[in-house]
């Protein structure tokens, strides 16, 4: 979780991909552990808060979650 709150402090436009990828990577490990599903939406709330993530970031995270099947 913490490298997801550092990496958004420093991302450009050019890094939303990979770091949507991270981030649905990160909802398949959260989905193996107990209570990680709960876990998982306080990152995403954090992440939303946060005066980095910017609209289109938000949107493709949002987007790409949609489009990625969990285990």
């Amino acid at each position: 979780m913490q490298c997801a709150h550092q990496r958004i402090h420093h991302i450009n436009s050019s890094e939303y991909d990979d770091f949507v990828n991270t981030i649905c990577t990160a909802r398949n490990v959260f989905c193996l552990t107990p209570g990680g599903m709960v876990q998982f939406q306080e990152l995403l709330q954090s992440l939303r808060r946060n005066k980095s993530c910017r609209k289109e970031l938000w949107q493709r995270i949002m987007k790409g979650l949609a489009m990625h099947v969990t285990l």
